[in-house]
């Protein structure tokens, strides 16, 4: 019992798209608070999130739900290209677009993270002073602390792909992959923690667009992100 509006905005000449979810009843004039919602880690929009935005436009918010650039329904190449600096500039431009909708109360805007995406929830309530509030869920606080949860042997496995696509790149190599999730038990991915391989492909059921791979210079591309230093 929801409103579903296609949306898009360009971030640096590429098309992100996503959704704005409202309430059923909205149309009446009044204007609507907003959540900018920003998901996990290789994740789209739609992984994990029905049950909160069902629950936020019930209670009388909008939603602005999207993918970021290179993942599900938004441009960008390479696909699957993980780029958290990126992903910030798509934050920020989620935030843009939703302030100026006419039916959206820009002094009622939040923002709403998951895992990755709490630590741009975190990163983005530091920086935009008008925004009203902040939920981060599971948030991801620091890379370094996260880097010392993996054995040295996916460390090594990891990042010698990183550096050889990182350089292949430069010569014009197709992109190396690196699975997200490992293929079989004692294999590499990057998410390896017992128990995340199977919660993971329940979210991602039903999805034409997921795949099991990143790019492998993702894992450059903000090995040094430390959202938690922004909290204060």
């Amino acid at each position: 019992m929801m409103q579903k509006i296609d949306t898009s905005f360009p971030v640096h000449g590429t098309a992100v798209r996503g959704f704005f979810h409202l309430p059923a009843a909205a149309g009446d004039g009044r204007k609507l608070p907003l959540i900018v919602m920003f998901n996990g880690y290789a994740t789209e929009w739609q992984f994990g999130t029905a049950a909160f935005i069902e629950r936020f436009t019930a209670l009388g918010f909008a939603t602005l739900n999207f993918d970021y650039r290179s993942f599900g329904g938004s441009d960008g190449e390479p696909r699957q290209l993980l780029d958290i600096p990126a992903q910030l500039q798509d934050c920020a431009a989620a935030i843009a677009h939703g302030l100026v909708q006419d039916w959206v109360d820009e002094t009622r805007v939040l923002v709403w993270g998951s895992s990755l995406g709490g630590g741009h929830a975190l990163t983005m309530a530091s920086e935009f002073d008008q925004l009203a509030g902040m939920l981060a869920q599971v948030p991801h606080c620091s890379s370094r602390a996260a880097f010392k949860t993996v054995t040295l042997k996916a460390v090594f496995k990891g990042m010698s792909a990183a550096i050889a696509d990182a350089i292949g790149s430069r010569f014009g190599a197709a992109p190396r992959y690196i699975p997200v999730l490992p293929p079989a038990a004692g294999e590499y991915g990057v998410l390896a923690h017992p128990g995340w391989a199977e919660h993971y492909l329940a979210l991602a059921e039903g999805s034409p667009t997921w795949r099991n791979a990143i790019v492998a210079r993702s894992l450059l591309r903000g090995s040094d992100y430390e959202p938690q230093k922004t909290a204060g």
